[in-house]
């Protein structure tokens, strides 16, 4: 069994600029260099690293509206999220599909499965957070005015029909949820 090794950002960084230089031209395609594809995949970790100012500008800019406002059916959060599209389109949301860790399995740091590499996450907090509150306040249509929004009311007597938890959150709660971590 290998052990895990783990890397901070800076290692990230260390590792890319030693190692791409001494791989060179990687020929074969169908059978390619492993050590390619853990370089491919750290830089396109550390690549994301380069939108961390950016998220933390916009998760502080809506936590002061959340701050204002307490509610998401405003008009504040509806430009917020306006604003924010295109930039969640463009550079964020495969960040969340690819390093994102959906069953909390690693809750500190990016595991890497292939490499088996661990890396620190701490530095990535502002970009997790924005990815989270994108992902909800999109997906959810807060980019819409209220009565443009459009929700399938659930049908009782279709065949897959599941009764309402009322004990889940409400998508505010979950929006301050976010904002409250670090």
């Amino acid at each position: 069994m290998i052990d895990s090794v783990y890397y901070t950002i800076a290692d990230v960084l260390e590792y890319i600029e030693e190692t791409e230089p001494a791989l060179g031209f990687d020929d074969d395609i169908l059978n390619p260099n492993p050590e390619r594809i853990k370089l491919l995949h750290l830089k396109e970790l550390y690549q994301y690293y380069s939108f961390v100012t950016p998220c933390r500008k916009a998760v502080d800019e809506l936590n002061k509206i959340i701050a204002a406002t307490d509610t998401l059916d405003c008009e504040q959060v509806r430009v917020w999220v306006e604003e924010n599209i295109l930039f969640f389109k463009s550079n964020i949301l495969s960040f969340g599909i690819n390093f994102t860790d959906t069953n909390n399995e690693h809750d500190e740091n990016f595991f890497l499965t292939q490499h088996n590499l661990y890396i620190e996450r701490k530095p990535f907090v502002p970009i997790i957070q924005y990815w989270y509150l994108m992902k909800n306040l999109y997906f959810n249509q807060y980019h819409l005015v209220k009565e443009e929004r459009k929700f399938e009311e659930p049908n009782p007597n279709d065949y897959y029909y599941v009764e309402d938890d009322k004990t889940y959150a409400s998508n505010l709660d979950v929006v301050k949820k976010i904002l409250s971590t670090t």
